[in-house]
């Protein structure tokens, strides 16, 4: 099967240190910022649950909703990538790779108050962790309770991997909803 441009070179996606690369048979998948108007991977048709969604085109959110109904529609193997910096499997799929690098933006407007002294912020998982601590001081003067010491890696990969910092009390990002 060929890649979205019709050609028959499949997209590959290589860690940082290129001790990983997969070359994914069904599809490398890069959601659009704003809203895509066709079907996300060739040869898909959306069902009409999605396609009611999508009068004005599908959001980055509904496209791997999309994508991910479909690949269980078809028993087919899905997995994110952000920047590459694991060295794991995690990756490795034959099927369907969704490329979250794209998705940065900071979609809170005022952090809600969580607990006494911590606040929600809901961050789209392809955000550097660097760029989304900076984001959080200059807009909302806020912090993480904790971070890893490698901060180059996406807040999506930071939660998957349990990043954390040294401090005996410290937790890794936590998630509270998806």
């Amino acid at each position: 099967m060929g890649n979205a441009s019709g050609s028959s070179r499949r997209r590959v996606f290589r860690n940082y240190d290129g001790t990983e690369e997969v070359e994914p048979l069904v599809a490398y998948f890069t959601p659009v910022r704003g809203r895509m108007m066709k079907d996300p991977l060739p040869g898909m048709k959306l069902d009409t649950s999605f396609k009611n969604r999508g009068k004005d085109g599908l959001d980055p959110t509904w496209q791997i909703a999309a994508v991910v109904h479909h690949a269980s529609l078809h028993n087919l193997r899905v997995r994110a990538v952000g920047v590459g910096y694991s060295w794991s499997k995690m990756t490795s799929t034959r099927d369907i790779l969704i490329d979250m690098s794209g998705l940065t933006r900071v979609i809170t407007k005022k952090p809600q108050k969580y607990f006494e002294k911590y606040h929600l912020v809901e961050v789209q998982a392809g955000k550097v962790v660097r760029e989304f601590v900076r984001e959080i001081d200059i807009k909302f003067k806020l912090a993480l309770p904790g971070m890893d010491n490698f901060m180059g890696q996406t807040v999506g990969g930071a939660v998957c991997t349990s990043a954390h910092g040294s401090g005996f009390n410290l937790q890794s990002i936590h998630i509270e909803d998806m």
